[in-house]
């Protein structure tokens, strides 16, 4: 059962259309040749997908989290790109691509107190959102919403020791937007909660159009269709 993998595949092959980036047929890159598959040539893509370094990290042939998979093939330190070169390397393109920097803006919440910290952002690729009933842009919106951070957790003012309160800026460098619903709880049980999407996504000042979307089709995460 590799479907999770096909759809992940699918969806980056849609994006490289849409944004004109180049698959060539052949390529240092193992991801590149996954993304192209000559007519007649099923038994040579089965042949690809399984010398993959990926199933040291996942199980051939069980069902598992695309996400999970789509975040393997965009390492480029993973052993899926160790023989790949800096200017074929498919990771190292679309990291460019979708690539988000996170800032993090702390500040103390004694009214007195004028303790505040901006750490240096941190990069990332994707923005993974918590699901419940509503439109897309009101998780996005709920994602950068202001958090009061537990004393437990060593969160606190370094100045006056309250608590402190966090609030996180996506800020999108890349061409692509990549976003991933979190619809798998800690049991690996499916959230059914319904999200509209827009046809188009406003984001800060970029407007977004949708290139493709990876759907799971069950009620668990070892369970189900991509």
């Amino acid at each position: 059962n590799t479907c999770f993998l096909n759809a992940v595949l699918q969806c980056l092959r849609a994006v490289c259309d849409r944004l004109g980036i180049a698959v060539p047929v052949e390529d240092t890159c193992p991801v590149f040749r996954l993304l192209v598959v000559p007519p007649g040539a099923h038994d040579n893509f089965e042949s690809r997908v399984r010398s993959l370094p990926l199933w040291t990290d996942l199980a051939f042939g069980v069902q598992h989290d695309a996400h999970e998979a789509l975040r393997l093939l965009l390492d480029k330190d993973h052993a899926i790109h160790s023989h790949c070169t800096s200017q074929a390397c498919f990771a190292r393109r679309m990291q460019d691509v979708c690539a988000v920097n996170f800032h993090t803006h702390l500040s103390c919440t004694r009214p007195a107190c004028t303790w505040n910290s901006a750490p240096p952002p941190e990069p990332g690729l994707d923005i993974s959102v918590a699901v419940k009933p509503a439109e897309l842009q009101t998780l996005l919106a709920d994602f950068q919403m202001p958090d009061f951070l537990a004393a437990q957790d060593d969160y606190t003012c370094t100045a006056c020791g309250d608590l402190v309160q966090k609030t996180l800026q996506v800020q999108p460098v890349g061409r692509a937007l990549l976003l991933h619903l979190k619809r798998f709880d800690s049991r690996g049980c499916k959230l059914g909660d319904i999200v509209t999407f827009p046809r188009a996504l406003i984001f800060g000042t970029v407007r977004y159009a949708f290139a493709a979307v990876v759907e799971h089709q069950g009620r668990t995460l070892k369970s189900g269709h991509y």
